[in-house]
């Protein structure tokens, strides 16, 4: 009986040094992408927090390469002059890379600067497109912004109905 016990603690020994040699590996090996958005989500918070420089600094080399998040971050940076000085041209300019990679709430986000003619011509049927875009994938924002547009008849026809459905 007291090999047996012996035998249950050493395999359950060698076990757990199994499994912690797997959690070690897996904490080194984490796919760059798992960590980009990690890394993006702190600049999230940080910027939530008001410590812009500090969001700039996380998403800038994220965003440099071709991270959506990161990009949508400085997009927002840019916007509001967080930060950084306020420049709609450059804003645009980041929201079009995270947009163009389906991220819904740059897609949202560069559909209101075309409805408002911020940093862009203004131009409903781009702002229509990009907002349905967003809409499609649930983007809360962007199908309040989608019934508006059928509401008014902005950049589509007026629609009531299809107004109320995207609401």
């Amino acid at each position: 009986m007291r090999a047996y016990a012996m035998y249950v603690l050493m395999k359950g020994c060698s076990i757990l040094a199994g499994l912690s040699l797997v959690f070690a590996v897996s904490t080194v090996f984490i796919p760059y992408r798992i960590q980009a958005t990690a890394y993006a989500d702190e600049g999230q918070d940080l910027y939530s927090t008001g410590d812009y420089q500090r969001a700039l600094k996380y998403w800038q080399p994220l965003a440099e390469h071709g991270d959506a998040q990161a990009e949508f971050g400085l997009g927002l940076l840019y916007e509001t002059g967080h930060g950084v000085e306020q420049n709609f041209d450059t804003a645009q300019s980041w929201y079009r890379k995270a947009a163009e990679q389906g991220l819904a709430s740059a897609q949202n986000t560069l559909g209101a600067m075309y409805a408002n003619g911020r940093g862009v011509a203004k131009d409903d049927v781009q702002a229509e497109e990009l907002y349905r875009k967003a809409a499609e994938q649930g983007d809360v924002h962007a199908e309040v912004n989608l019934s508006n547009m059928y509401r008014f008849g902005r950049g589509v026809p007026r629609d009531i109905n299809l107004a109320i459905t995207w609401l």
